[in-house]
């Protein structure tokens, strides 16, 4: 049987290791075996151990015929024993022996890989390759070996050979974090890699710190730094299947024929220590914290770096009671009733400043001078502005936080690779932020967010500490942060500027008590704006108290307040 190969060497992986800049990698990282299944790239007699519980899996490409398959051959001596066989012209599949009869396939053997083209019974073509299996009797690695090839008629094979097969990577001390890693090259080969794996955890809106490893034989570790996907930014927000794209070709810069190379995906989960999460629109990285920025005058906290705090699942009572002063003028709109939110969200700290939305939009809308300043909120901002006519102005009919790719939000998303959803809060979220002692209970009726009693009168000296508002100053937005915060660390919930949230409006809304998402259908256009601000009275300051505005409207005491949703 004639058989001709031209091996096509373009495949590129890996560059060699001294080009690389040597990382130390976490200790709960196990690296794979070393291993080479095709030896036209490498030298003959590699031996590659699978496990009963292992699947071999690849994926093919032939020349269509009629009846014509992939078939994959062990052998350990005549006759050969099928493996496994695909009928389709393209696809992938897996052979998991543990099936397959020991009386068949004994463990322990070692037995020789070759490839066939077949249809029916007759072996169209075949490519001995010579590389060697062994089937151990014990669980050991779990790999995920890519083969691609091209067949140009049944006589006549190309094959396009990867220089490197990817190891899929298990875990001892992260395992419980981190599993499911499998790693493929993209077909056709344009030099990115696939990298799926699964992050676990029991809590709710977990936040985990992720790591991406590179090995060449025995050469130094190396960070993956040309990578897209979850985890592009060190930092995973909710747990779940995850995908990483790693471009190998701008990391590496050449070939490196047939290295044995392996890579590890490290995880921990840091919901403990992630109390604030830090984005910086300098450098576009993401951190976390367990300590609350700085409120200096012209902190870089309101300028170039977004902090958000979490705040946990709860249930609270909404609204007012009548023993509420000023409950009597807004009634309809401040019945009392208990809410449960039963996921975790991060609040922005701070109302969203002057610098930080000029940074992020590439323009600031605020137009009267005395707004203007770089730490102040940001105002003349529309729900539109925030989140777009079309797709954005769709909740509730759509819960998914869909925003226009163009609106504020789908720009503040895109600067990090669209990996968080940035938003606005629900009403309900922001009156819970608001009340949120930080101990799992919440302030009630009667009281600002400090637990200091609502005295009915304009000025209020209870107030005066947490807001900026028309009985205490000159009605005009002062910097972030300048009074004091509410119990978990949000400042400027009572004044300053109204903030905009994402439910419709509706008068009476004690009717939703889980995850309140607002009216739908929708009674009107208007939107929801919470928090008083530097122009109202007190009794506007208060967490019970509701407003609204058209969607398109730009008024010069409306800003806003950013969600995460994990």
């Amino acid at each position: 049987m004639k058989l001709t190969t031209f091996i096509i060497g373009i495949v590129v992986l890996f560059c060699a290791a001294m080009s690389l800049r040597a990382v130390e990698v976490p200790a709960g990282a196990v690296w794979s075996s070393n291993f080479d299944l095709d030896n036209y790239n490498v030298a003959p007699g590699k031996t590659l151990e699978l496990s009963p519980a292992a699947a071999l899996s690849y994926s093919a490409k032939w020349a269509e015929g009629e009846g014509r398959q992939m078939t994959i051959l062990a052998t350990a001596q005549d006759p050969y024993t099928v493996m496994t066989s695909g009928t389709e012209a393209e696809g992938s599949y897996v052979w998991d022996y543990e099936s397959v009869d020991p009386t068949v396939l004994p463990r322990g053997d070692t037995y020789t890989l070759s490839y066939a083209i077949t249809s029916g019974e007759t072996i169209l073509d075949t490519v001995d390759a010579d590389s060697k299996i062994k089937l151990l009797p014990e669980p050991a690695m779990l790999f995920l070996i890519p083969l691609l090839f091209l067949l140009r008629g049944a006589k006549k094979v190309k094959f396009f050979l990867p220089a490197l097969l990817i190891a899929l990577v298990s875990f001892e001390a992260a395992a419980d974090v981190v599993s499911g890693v499998t790693c493929r090259q993209r077909w056709p080969w344009n030099g990115k890699v696939d990298i799926d794996y699964t992050l676990n955890s029991s809590s709710a809106g977990a936040v985990f710190s992720v790591q991406f490893f590179g090995r060449i034989g025995n050469g130094e570790p190396f960070a993956l730094s040309t990578v897209e996907g979850d985890g592009q930014y060190g930092l995973i927000i909710g747990s779940g299947s995850k995908r990483l794209t790693w471009d190998s070709t701008a990391d590496l810069g050449h070939t490196v024929d047939s290295s044995a190379a392996k890579v590890a995906v490290y995880a921990q989960d840091v919901t403990g220590n992630a109390t604030y999460l830090v984005f910086d629109l300098t450098s576009n990285t993401v951190g976390y914290s367990t300590t609350a920025p700085s409120v200096a005058e012209g902190a870089v906290s309101k300028l170039t770096q977004v902090w958000l705090r979490r705040v946990e699942p709860g249930t609270f009572v909404m609204g007012s009671s009548s023993s509420e002063p000023y409950h009597s003028e807004y009634a309809a709109s401040e019945v009392e009733h208990t809410v449960t939110i039963t996921k975790p969200f991060y609040m922005g700290v701070f109302e969203f400043t002057q610098k930080q939305f000029e940074t992020i939009a590439g323009y600031n809308p605020v137009q009267m001078w005395s707004h203007i300043g770089t730490t102040k909120p940001v105002d003349t901002v529309s729900y539109n502005d925030l989140r777009g006519e079309n797709a954005g102005a769709t909740w509730p009919q759509y819960t998914d936080h869909r925003v226009d790719t163009n609106s504020f939000f789908g720009v503040f998303r895109a600067r990090f690779g669209n990996q968080f959803i940035f938003d606005l809060p629900t009403d309900a979220q922001w009156e819970m932020a608001c009340r949120d002692k930080g101990d799992g209970t919440y302030w009630g009726s009667g009281v600002w967010n400090d637990g200091s009693a609502i005295k009915g009168t304009n000025p209020d000296s209870n107030l005066d500490k947490l807001a900026n508002y028309d009985g205490d100053s000159t009605p005009v937005p002062h910097e972030v942060g300048t009074k004091l915060p509410n119990c978990i660390g949000l400042y400027d919930m009572h004044g300053n500027v109204d903030e905009v949230c994402l439910d419709i409006w509706s008068q009476d809304i004690s009717s939703y008590t889980v995850d309140p998402v607002g009216p739908f259908p929708r009674e009107n256009l208007y939107r929801v704006v919470r928090s008083g601000d530097c122009s109202t009275d007190a009794k506007e300051c208060r967490a019970a108290h509701r407003n609204f505005l058209f969607p398109n409207n730009r008024l010069s005491e409306d800003g806003f307040r950013a969600v995460l949703i994990p």
